[in-house]
């Protein structure tokens, strides 16, 4: 499930931390799972992970809330 959902979060969300992305997956499917199994499941789909301040960080439509698909 993990590996199904991260493309779409990345393409949305590409500055998040391993952190922010076990977050947004909680969020949006009500299954917690560790920044371990986040950091192995972006690495197995050959999906970088982008380390970006957290003030040059991109929001969608400035009201500072992650961008999430389908809800």
């Amino acid at each position: 499930m993990l590996q199904e959902a991260l493309p779409g979060q990345v393409s949305r969300n590409p500055d998040l931390t391993l952190e922010e992305y076990r977050e947004l997956f909680y969020d949006e499917h009500g299954v917690a799972v560790s920044t371990a199994s986040v950091s192995r499941a972006l690495k197995s789909l050959g999906l970088p992970l982008k380390k970006v301040p957290p003030g040059l960080r991109t929001r969608r439509g400035g009201t500072r809330k992650l961008a999430r698909g389908g809800r």
